[in-house]
């Protein structure tokens, strides 16, 4: 695979790691989604939150296919989290994840599972919503989880404008008006749901320290 470089990520705001298949807690993940949970081997060779177009520009130049499911990470003993992926499968049918994980995540392998019902659209950001289950019995991690959730919506609020104004998306670099700003609403909504998955990740995260 020559020609292909390491990028550099941004960080995690909570220390999410590959969910060991291992451990039986596991099994509350794949309930969820009604799906079997696989080891796949991956590389940092691509940037992170750019799986669909990181695949699809490795598909286009090295043949194989596109595979999306799950991701599937976790808070060790306090939260489950599944993330809609995308991973390469290679010509010979090896499966390898070439999208970099967060920098907290140190491991070669990703656990994944596959599921097809979602359709993928390279035009627009994907804002598929995450699948979570709470392992320990913590207001902060729902607040944190809710905050997530708002963070998405604002979001593709603005991605709804966009489209409205056919404007476009650029992979990578963000959205594009033909003419005019986002709307101030819409920038309220965005700014003030970073400002609370901020608070309620930090809040988070003093609470585990304790």
């Amino acid at each position: 695979m020559a020609g292909l470089q390491k990028q550099e990520a941004p960080p995690s705001a909570l220390p999410l790691v590959t969910l060991p298949l291992r451990d039986p807690r596991k099994s509350q993940l794949e309930s969820v989604l009604g799906l079997q949970m696989m080891s796949i081997r991956q590389q940092d060779i691509f940037p992170h939150g750019m799986c669909y177009w990181n695949v699809d520009a490795v598909v286009h130049r090295y043949g194989g296919s596109a595979v999306v499911g799950w991701q599937c990470i976790w808070w060790p003993d306090r939260l489950l989290v599944a993330i809609h992926h995308a991973i390469w499968k290679k010509p010979n049918g090896e499966l390898l994840d070439i999208t970099q994980k967060d920098c907290g995540d140190l491991g070669h392998d990703t656990s994944f599972c596959e599921d097809t019902s979602v359709a993928v659209d390279l035009l627009w950001p994907m804002f598929v919503p995450n699948k979570y289950v709470i392992l320990r019995a913590d207001k902060e991690i729902g607040k944190a989880v809710s905050a997530f959730q708002e963070q998405i919506e604002a979001a593709r609020e603005a991605v709804d404008y966009v489209k409205r104004k056919e404007g476009t998306f650029f992979p990578g670099k963000g959205l594009s008006l033909p003419s005019g700003t986002m709307p101030r609403t819409i920038r309220n909504r965005i700014h003030t749901a970073n400002v609370r998955r901020q608070r309620a990740v930090q809040k988070c995260l003093a609470r585990a320290a304790v």
